[in-house]
């Protein structure tokens, strides 16, 4: 096995120089340098000076990623008196071919005379399993999963063991119980077909996600960590997607296993593949168990969708066939770009995947079977007729024929029947058309796939400055965070599909949207998409965009909760199925944000501005806006100001006032006026205040000034912050 693939430490001793080229009339005092080229980078490792002596000796060790070296060469010099580096000699490496976790003993030529000899050892060091696996290497023993260990215990509790006639369940591994033929992770690819249920647990949500994603073997394969030689440890490592994120699940081979009735053998009691020695299967439930703490946890624990999502990464939905009168546009346009799509009549809780008493109904299918779709089309077989909508799928565990309308043998598919290769559709595969579809089907289950060509992801959140609510708080929605997607042209590319994906932390319980705009505005008019809100801790937004030919199109993506100065953490993901010429990156904030700390102090009382006598003791602050001298017009223009205010006790009612210094000047002179809203630039309702927003008007060459006055109805002790924003420079401080 090579190391390409694996991060990970070469040790490397040096143990031993021979008849290497002299050196200032005498023994050398060498030391050597092992030259890695990743790409175009080029990184070396020194070790230490060896001392003159007939057999030196030293240790370096050195951390690199294999899967980029393109060239690797180990070079040893000399300085002489002058203290200037002499070459004794090099060679080349092909350190790729290195075995992990072996020893390798090298006697290498030098180029100019003499011989060094070097033990090289690879560790990798990529994920959980490595410093198992080290550590198994050095004892010559095999792994036993310490977390989920071979034993009764996993399998459910006591009465589940007894109901299940599981108390005599032995654990092998799969070089035990297949003793006549290798195991192997895989054979030549994954289908439906390689799946058997095994003893019911209640998971067939489980199994029919399996079937359907393995449809698509490399989305099984990636799974399962490529580092073939962890299996002779009896250790694999599977990717499953879970709260969000992929995470390895470190598993041992170690299988429940029971003698079979015909031929006296050992076999897994559980899911398993058709094929004994083909583990994928088994190891792939196994590890689905760990994640849920046992076999018996799995019992309707997920649905279908979920499950997918966890095999994929993806993003899955369940869409009732019956009820929707969309569902044959929605597979059309799923299937233009490979999203997997399975049907059963039943719901996943009652699916019996490989039952023997499962039998077909009188059209051939079989009502507890699920059901893979492989294609649709609509297709226009008579001019004087409607295009004719047709449904191709494949029961991988049934072999009854379809036997309604668009069988094999009917005679309604004229000279298409050729063109649609009816006579060489493989065992269990069929077409049919979508009124039958919608008749012997209920259940659709949708799972998109993100493109694995090119992703980027950002983290990014929601905080004071930042949280704009979702666009119909028109004021604030500007505030969001924005990101920019830029398509540049690109040869024979005329369409690029985009995936959005947002992902907040737990904690956050608000609904979340995503906007994209075309251009560089989020505005109305220029809305490309969005996603509906939902309080699902994950979004994402779909669509297929146009390639310019030659300028640059510019997208912005806009991602909120759905309350304006709702604070949350979240991760934004970008994944196109293509990648030359486009960037998605975070767009620089437009607006400049300053904020200041005060208080209300217990014993002063306060009031709004219908308490003339108290009005005056509440919080002043003065607010300067500076000069716009980009501005080529003396015009006025209206600015926006967004004030915002965050107190501890959410409970304290306070009212923000906000006018001129001149307004003010003349207010304060007679204070006995009650202040009206004719004097304000903002003036609060009678309300708790919670967010608002005044558009001002500012002249653009002139600095304004604003005194902004905080008031509460109630004596109180409480703490604020005041959050000014602005796409204009601001300075905000107390007034004494």
């Amino acid at each position: 096995m090579s190391v390409s693939g694996a991060r990970g430490q070469f040790d490397i001793d040096v143990v031993g120089c021979r008849n290497l080229a002299e050196a200032d009339n005498g023994i050398p005092d060498p030391y050597c340098i092992l030259s890695v080229i990743e790409s175009s980078e080029t990184r070396t490792f020194q070790t230490k000076t060896i001392k003159k002596t007939k057999d030196p000796a030293v240790s370096l060790k050195v951390v690199f990623e294999p899967l980029k070296v393109v060239d690797g060469s180990f070079q040893l010099f000399h300085k002489n008196l002058f203290g200037k580096a002499q070459l004794l000699g090099d060679v080349s490496l092909e350190m790729s071919h290195f075995v992990p976790f072996k020893q390798n003993d090298l006697s290498l030529t030098l180029s100019k005379r003499g011989h060094i000899n070097l033990l090289m050892t690879f560790y990798p060091s990529n994920n959980e399993a490595s410093s198992v696996i080290r550590k198994l290497h050095l004892e010559n023993s095999k792994f036993v999963d310490t977390d989920f260990p071979p034993e009764k215990s996993i399998l459910g509790n006591e009465e589940f063991v007894q109901e299940k006639n599981l108390s005599e369940t032995n654990f092998m591994r799969a070089s035990e119980f297949c003793r006549y033929e290798k195991p192997e992770l895989f054979f030549s690819g994954t289908e439906p077909a390689d799946i058997r249920q095994g003893m019911d647990l209640g998971d067939a949500y489980f199994l029919a996600a399996m079937a359907t994603v393995c449809c698509q073997s490399k989305l099984i394969r990636r799974l399962f960590s490529p580092i073939d030689y962890y299996s002779s440890f009896g250790i694999y490592t599977v990717n499953l997607y879970l709260e969000n994120k992929w995470k390895q699940i470190v598993i041992d081979d170690m299988l429940p296993v029971a003698l079979t009735d015909s031929d006296d053998q050992w076999e897994p009691i559980f899911t398993k593949s058709i094929q004994k020695n083909e583990l994928w299967v088994a190891l792939l439930h196994k590890a689905y168990a760990k994640v849920h703490l046992g076999y018996q946890n799995l019992y309707n624990h997920n649905s279908i969708n979920k499950a997918m999502e966890h095999l994929t990464g993806g993003w899955a939905h369940h869409v009732s066939i019956k009820n929707n009168s969309d569902a044959f546009d929605t597979m059309l346009e799923y299937k233009k770009f490979r999203h997997l799509m399975c049907c059963s009549l039943v719901p996943a809780s009652k699916l019996k995947l490989n039952d023997p008493l499962s039998k077909p109904n009188n059209v051939g299918i079989v009502h507890d079977h699920i059901y893979t779709i492989l294609d649709v089309r609509e297709v226009k077989m008579n001019l004087d007729c409607a295009p004719v909508r047709l449904i191709k799928l494949k029961n991988f565990w049934g072999y009854s024929d379809w036997s309604g309308k668009f069988n094999k043998n009917d005679p309604r598919w004229g000279d298409y029947k050729l063109k649609f290769t009816v006579n060489q559709l493989d065992e269990g595969q069929f077409w049919m058309n979508y009124a039958d579809f919608k008749i012997q089907f209920s259940e659709l289950y949708i799972c998109r796939v993100p493109p694995l060509q090119y992703n980027v992801s950002y983290d990014g959140e929601w905080d004071m400055n930042s949280a704009g609510g979702n666009a119909k708080y028109t004021d604030t929605f500007e505030f969001n965070n924005q990101y920019k997607l830029k398509l540049k042209g690109s040869n024979n590319v005329l369409q690029v599909r985009v995936y959005v994906e947002v992902v907040v932390e737990n904690n956050t319980e608000e609904p979340i949207s995503i906007y994209m705009y075309k251009g560089d505005e989020a505005t109305q008019n220029n809305l490309v998409c969005c996603s509906s809100l939902s309080s699902s801790t994950r979004q994402v937004i779909e669509t297929v965009l146009n390639v310019p030919v030659v300028n640059v199109d510019t997208y912005t993506i806009v991602p909120c909760l759905f309350h304006a100065n709702t604070m949350g953490k979240y991760k934004i993901t970008m994944f196109c199925d293509k990648s030359a010429g486009v960037i998605f990156e975070p767009a620089p904030r437009k607006e400049k944000v300053t904020s200041i700390k005060g208080a209300w102090f217990s014993g002063v009382l306060n009031g709004t501005h219908k308490a003339i006598m108290s009005f005056s003791s509440n919080p002043m602050f003065l607010l300067t806006t500076s000069a716009d001298s980009t501005s080529t017009t003396c015009t006025s223009n209206k600015h926006t100001i967004s004030i915002t205010v965050r107190c501890p006790n959410h409970r304290v009612a306070f009212f923000p006032y906000v006018m001129t210094l001149t307004t003010f000047k003349k207010w304060s002179s007679n204070q006995m006026k009650l202040l009206e809203a004719k004097d304000c630039c903002l003036f609060p309702a009678n309300s708790v205040f919670f967010s608002n927003m005044k558009l001002f008007e500012c002249e653009l060459k002139t600095t304004s000034k604003y005194i902004l006055i905080l008031s509460t109805p109630d004596e109180c002790t409480e703490q604020f912050t005041i959050i000014i924003r602005s796409n204009r420079n601001m300075t905000i401080c107390p007034v004494k």
